[in-house]
């Protein structure tokens, strides 16, 4: 470097990673610039610790991921028509917009396979692939099946250091793949399945990020097929936080003041209220729809709108 600046008499600089005495890992940006007040030529250097900088950078590029990815799910609940298409938008946007690897939901079968139902990115990982839940297989103790048998995120800060991830570790290095975050799937309150997201840097997110990227499979799970759902919303919430029982609708309810074409009725509020002049469907909308049209009010970035 201090050849350079000699030789095109510029100021130039680098960052450069380094470990302290401590071994705590530190980011310093170095600058060189031609000291020209003595008879021979000479570089000066400054050294500033940038490490924190660096950081804060890091968790804006972070969470501006996570936003991405909640905000394209939100988009793809609206404009979705077909569950299968829902599924494979909410990996692809994992993907393209939050910077992963490869992203696939799975669900469980009734021999306790977690069989891939939608998939994008490196898909090739999932070729051959045996996933299960039962804990007393090796192929059940990984990131997945834990987050199917105790419903709750899972993460592998480091897969090749993980010895529970054992089974599918020479196929993640083939892959490149090596930080995995798990998050349950529920489906009418029950855990069905999970989705993943794999990364090629360990340590890819922090608590927070992932506490924002929970709602993926609760945005996605808790709605109709094209639309957001305060109803799927509040039950998941009265039964998932509050321990509450919300009863399934009764056959042919009637469901046509949700689908009313009338331009006059111009938000899902005003729907549901109408729905709810139905005494048949009055008793279990009053206990989900208030709690469920408080999300309503937010986007899939957990932004207010």
């Amino acid at each position: 470097l201090c050849r350079q600046v000699l030789l095109s008499e510029a100021r130039m600089s680098l960052e450069i990673d380094l470990v302290n005495a401590r071994g705590k890992p530190l980011v310093v940006h170095l600058e060189a610039a031609r000291d020209a007040t003595g008879r021979r030529k000479q570089c000066r250097f400054s050294f500033t610790d940038i490490t924190e900088r660096k950081r804060a950078e890091e968790r804006v590029a972070q969470l501006n991921r996570v936003r991405a990815i909640l905000g394209g799910v939100d988009r793809a609940i609206v404009h979705m028509s077909n569950r299968q298409n829902l599924l494979d938008e909410v990996c692809r946007v994992a993907v393209e917009k939050g910077g992963f690897k490869l992203a696939w939901i799975g669900l469980v079968l009734r021999d306790g396979v977690v069989q891939p139902v939608a998939r994008f990115g490196a898909i090739q990982y999932l070729d051959g692939i045996r996933v299960v839940v039962k804990p007393d297989e090796p192929e059940g103790r990984g990131a997945v099946g834990m987050a199917i048998r105790e419903n709750r995120p899972v993460v592998i800060e480091d897969v090749g250091l993980d010895a529970l991830m054992a089974p599918w570790q020479e196929r993640l290095r083939r892959f490149g793949l090596n930080y995995l975050a798990a998050f349950p799937v529920r489906i009418a309150g029950k855990v069905a399945g999970s989705f993943q997201v794999y990364a090629p840097k360990a340590g890819f997110f922090d608590e927070n990020e992932l506490g924002l990227l929970t709602q993926v499979s609760f945005l996605a799970l808790h709605s109709h097929p094209g639309r957001s759902s305060p109803t799927l919303r509040g039950k998941a919430l009265r039964e998932l936080l509050l321990c509450q029982t919300v009863p399934s609708p009764p056959a042919n309810v009637d469901f046509s003041a949700l689908n009313n074409p009338d331009p006059k009725i111009k938000t899902q509020r005003d729907r549901l209220a109408l729905h709810r002049k139905n005494p048949v469907c009055a008793g279990c909308h009053k206990i989900t729809d208030p709690i469920g049209l408080a999300l309503e009010h937010f986007d899939g970035s957990g932004q207010y709108r």
